[in-house]
């Protein structure tokens, strides 16, 4: 089983949470979407690419469904325009990946379904650090 081992922990302010998006994806032209940012989900995707990730899966996640698995209140989710377009961006970079095939439809990521799935799909083998 990999480990992950680090340093220290730091909060991004809401300045750098958005920096880091835009350098990951190019950001969010004005008028996009109802808040005009991502939701944490798709935020944290483009922090693991920034920080070097070599790839990113996303499960159970879509952009077409309301609210929130794990709300039972009903809250709406707001943010799909912003989430939609960012991970548009994203399908592009050959790393980034799904395992639910709504949102691979709908946005363009590849489906996968294992490891070996994400290396026929990435020009090299991922390898992980292991101490």
């Amino acid at each position: 089983m990999p480990q992950v081992q680090y340093k220290s922990l730091m909060r991004a302010t809401k300045d750098e949470r958005e920096a880091i998006v835009t350098a990951v994806s190019g950001g969010l032209p004005p008028g996009v979407g109802e808040l005009g940012k991502v939701t944490n989900g798709v935020a944290a995707v483009c922090y693991a690419l920034f920080m070097g990730a070599p790839s990113v899966t996303l499960a159970g996640f879509s952009v077409t469904k309301m609210g929130h698995s794990y709300n039972d209140k009903g809250k709406l989710r707001r943010q799909i325009a912003e989430d939609t377009f960012v991970l548009t961006q994203l399908r592009n970079r050959g790393n980034v990946f799904t395992t639910e095939g709504e949102l691979s439809a709908q946005i363009g990521l590849p489906l996968v379904r294992n490891r070996d799935d994400i290396e026929k799909h990435m020009a090299s083998p991922i390898s992980v650090a292991r101490s």
